[in-house]
C-alpha cells in the first residue's frame, strides 16, 4: 500500500496486530488472543536470556514487544482490562499512557486504512495450500476475517511452509506471506507449556 513507516516496519506491523486483535475478534476470543500473543513474547524473551541481545535486529527486543503489546491490549480498554495489565505486569508508570499510545496507534494506522475498511469485505488475500494442520486453518480462518474488515488494494497470497526456521516472511516482490510451520509448532507447543 505504500505506506509511510515512521519507524522500524516489524513494531509497526506488532502494533497493528493489536489493533486488528481488538477490532476482528469478539472480546472473549480477543483477550484470549492477546494474551497467548503476550505470553510468547514472554517466552521467547526468556528464551534469549543465554543470547547476546541483537542490537542490530529489525525489530524490538521479544521483551520490548511483550511490554508494547500489553499496554496496547490494555490501553483500548483500561476500564475493563485492569486485570489483564496486574496479570502481565504491566508498569503503571508505562499504563498511564497505555490508552494514549492506543489512540495515537489506532488513529495513524486507520488514517491510511479508512478506504480500505470503507470498501470492505475484501478478496485481496487469499490462503493457498492445504488446510489439514491447525496451523493453516487458523491463518485460512484469519485471512477470512482481515478480508472481511478490509478491502486492501493489492492480491497478496498466504501460506504455511515448511522453512527450517519458526518465523515468517513477506516477499514484496511476490506479494507473499509465507508462515513457517515451524512457527505455528512453537507457538502450540507454547500454547500447551502454559496450558492456554
Amino acid at each position: 500500500m505504500d505506506l509511510p513507516v515512521l519507524g522500524r516496519e516489524e513494531d509497526a506491523a506488532d502494533t497493528l496486530s493489536v489493533l486488528l486483535i481488538d477490532e476482528i475478534w469478539e472480546p472473549e476470543s480477543a483477550l484470549a488472543i492477546a494474551q497467548g500473543t503476550a505470553v510468547a513474547w514472554m517466552l521467547s524473551a526468556a528464551e534469549a536470556e543465554e543470547e547476546d541481545p541483537a542490537f542490530w535486529d529489525v525489530h524490538g527486543h521479544d521483551l520490548q514487544r511483550y511490554y508494547n503489546t500489553v499496554c496496547l491490549w490494555y490501553g483500548g480498554d483500561p476500564d475493563n482490562r485492569g486485570d489483564f495489565a496486574t496479570e502481565f505486569e504491566l508498569p503503571p508508570e508505562r499504563a498511564e499512557t497505555c490508552s494514549e499510545e492506543f489512540d495515537q496507534a489506532w488513529s495513524s494506522w486507520f488514517a491510511y486504512l479508512d478506504e480500505a475498511v470503507e470498501g470492505a469485505p475484501g478478496k485481496a488475500l487469499s490462503f493457498v495450500g492445504e488446510t489439514a494442520d491447525p496451523a493453516s486453518r487458523i491463518i485460512a480462518e484469519e485471512v477470512r476475517s482481515v478480508n472481511a474488515l478490509l478491502a486492501l488494494p493489492v492480491d497478496i497470497t498466504v501460506s504455511v511452509e515448511q522453512c527450517g526456521e519458526a518465523n515468517a516472511f513477506y516477499d514484496p516482490a511476490e506479494k507473499h506471506i509465507e508462515i513457517c510451520q515451524e512457527y505455528g509448532d512453537w507457538l502450540s507447543a507454547t500454547a500447551v507449556q502454559v496450558d492456554l
